[in-house]
């Protein structure tokens, strides 16, 4: 499939069969399919937890399910100094689409001021890595090509400007405060290609950064997902409470406020008051809040093996997801490979865009609350939660098939090398 083999390091701020955010687990994904083709080195921090930037892993060489792994030590993350965005690029962010309007870029130059450019930010939002900096500045003879994941992070934003190897970026870019920092800029000029999520993504970009964004194509990921079984979601069902036939809907992810979880939790409280069928809600994940929400028909299942995963998320009314930022949604595209609608933001364009384009789901704003979803969601007849399984389905089928997506990476890989 590919011309050579080529030394590829991918750059990702956390590394770990363990680690299950969206970024994480994309890279995870991309050194999979990629591995049985190139000789691939991931390079990270010894970070586990993403709000603290713990110290956990040993720094050095080690690897992960086969693949070599460095990890560089770095700081944890302090209580002073909090990392800030300059007020001026709060103005831009909340003014953002009118500058567009206006034929204005969002995000302004750089002005050689470490403060108002990002880098003070950067450093102190971490992780923040002078030995990995150290390391992908003498990457010439070691690797033929480095690939970066997320633009938010230090190893990303300051390590691809100051590579001297053709780079592919991921960028897995959201509409978020930080981006506007204007050292952002370079991030997303200097890449050799940068592979998208999903166009909603790209499209943002050329609104912040203007027709210099690098060339690039959509990607996204593989979705293919095993088939459930269903004496696994019987025994799920036992160790959960729920009866063999009690609906739920389910949720999966960091349980924190800013994933939306306090908004959800609320918008159930109002819909279980008027519910009168024992409708539960099944949260999968870790909590990172202080104070979990409680309700009789919350279900706080914590983390479960993925075959119990797939079984919930294909045995629920539908599938929330309640997060602002995304750049694709692993979650949702699962949840629709599984035959289950989705319940989605509407303050997300790329979110957003998967219900539109598959017709497999309920969007909820302003004007339409999240509890009046669940109330639709939850009235719908079997014949019609099949319908709308079967389209979210036959979505993912035709825009996220494995064969398409390695293909996609492959090729970004070989055509940077070439130049």
């Amino acid at each position: 499939m590919t011309a050579r083999r080529l030394r590829v390091a991918v750059v990702v701020q956390r590394y770990g069969l363990e680690i299950n955010g969206g970024a994480e687990a994309h890279a995870r994904l991309f050194v999979e399919h990629i591995r049985p083709w190139h000789d691939v080195t991931v390079l990270t921090t010894r970070a586990r937890d993403y709000t603290s930037w713990d110290r956990h892993y040993p720094a050095g060489a080690g690897e992960v399910d086969g693949t070599p792994v460095i990890r560089f030590d770095h700081p944890q993350r302090g209580h002073s100094g909090r990392a800030r965005v300059p007020r001026r690029h709060l103005l831009r962010y909340r003014t953002n689409r009118l500058l567009s309007a206006l034929g204005l870029q969002a995000v302004a130059q750089r002005r050689g001021d470490p403060a108002t450019d990002g880098e003070t930010y950067l450093e102190r939002q971490g992780p923040y890595s002078l030995e990995l900096m150290a390391h992908l500045a003498q990457a010439e003879g070691h690797y033929d090509v480095v690939v970066f994941f997320t633009a938010l992070y230090h190893p990303t934003a300051a390590g691809l400007p100051a590579t001297p190897v053709p780079t592919v970026l991921v960028p897995t870019l959201h509409n978020e405060r930080s981006m506007y920092h204007p050292l952002m800029r370079e991030v997303f000029e200097r890449p050799g290609w940068i592979l998208w999520n999903c166009a909603s993504e790209r499209d943002l970009a050329l609104r912040l950064y203007g027709a210099q964004v690098a060339p690039g194509s959509i990607a996204g990921v593989g979705i293919a997902p095993p088939a459930p079984d269903p004496a696994v979601l019987a025994a799920a069902r036992l160790r959960l409470g729920l009866g063999e036939h009690t609906p739920y809907f389910v949720w999966v992810g960091r349980i924190t406020r800013s994933k939306g979880f306090s908004t959800l939790a609320r918008a159930f409280r109002l819909f279980a008051a008027l519910d009168r069928r024992g409708v539960r809600l099944v949260v999968l994940g870790q909590g990172f809040m202080e104070r979990l929400p409680q309700h009789p028909r919350l279900v706080y299942a914590g983390f479960v093996p993925d075959a119990e995963r797939d079984a919930l998320m294909a045995g629920a009314l539908a599938g929330i997801v309640t997060s602002r930022h995304e750049s694709l949604s692993l979650v949702t595209l699962e949840s629709l490979a599984l035959g289950s609608p989705v319940i989605v933001n509407g303050r997300s364009e790329v979110l957003r865009a998967h219900v539109d384009d598959s017709g497999a789901g309920w969007v909820y704003g302003p004007t339409a609350p999240l509890w009046r979803a669940l109330q639709q969601a939850a009235a719908c007849t079997p014949e019609r939660l099949q319908a709308l399984g079967q389209a979210g389905q036959d979505y993912v089928r035709r825009h996220y098939a494995w064969s398409r997506v390695q293909a996609e990476w492959l090729g970004a890989l070989e055509r940077v090398a070439r130049r």
